[in-house]
């Protein structure tokens, strides 16, 4: 009897901290039992962008900075999928992280976001970081948190 494999392509968004590396891990964990495919995701928040000159900072060479860091901690995150031969693609988008990572779902067809509850700029008295937690609202697939 055939039947259909539950989550085929599974987001990670990534963004350096220590809970998105984790979530990689329990990604690439969930991914290899599932056989699934996963998909790395890093948004480069265009407000840093935007706000760069109010630091002094030429935008073009930010944004050639911020790129530089995505590929860091993307490659970190697929030397994990490849330890476990689970097939992967990295994704880098620039926008507002929650925005486009809502978009990557839809566009990919994804069918299970694991990311991290807290981000880079997650402060320690919140539970859940507004990324993950608007992602979690407006998700049409399902979302599982990691913290």
């Amino acid at each position: 009897m055939w039947r259909q494999r539950l989550f085929q392509r599974i987001l990670i968004p990534i963004d350096g901290s220590q809970l998105s590396l984790e979530a990689a891990k329990q990604g690439v964990y969930i991914a290899k039992k599932l056989e699934s495919k996963v998909v790395f995701l890093y948004v480069i928040d265009v407000r840093m962008i935007q706000t760069s000159s109010l630091t002094g900072t030429d935008p073009g060479i930010l944004k050639t900075r911020l790129r530089n860091v995505a590929e860091r901690y993307l490659n970190e995150a697929a030397k994990l999928a490849e330890e476990e031969n689970v097939t992967f693609q990295n994704q880098i988008r620039e926008g507002l992280p929650a925005e486009d990572i809502l978009k990557e779902i839809e566009e990919e067809k994804i069918d299970l976001v694991i990311m991290g509850s807290k981000g880079m700029s997650g402060a320690h008295r919140v539970i859940i970081g507004s990324t993950a937690e608007e992602v979690v609202r407006w998700s049409p697939c399902p979302v599982l948190i990691v913290k």
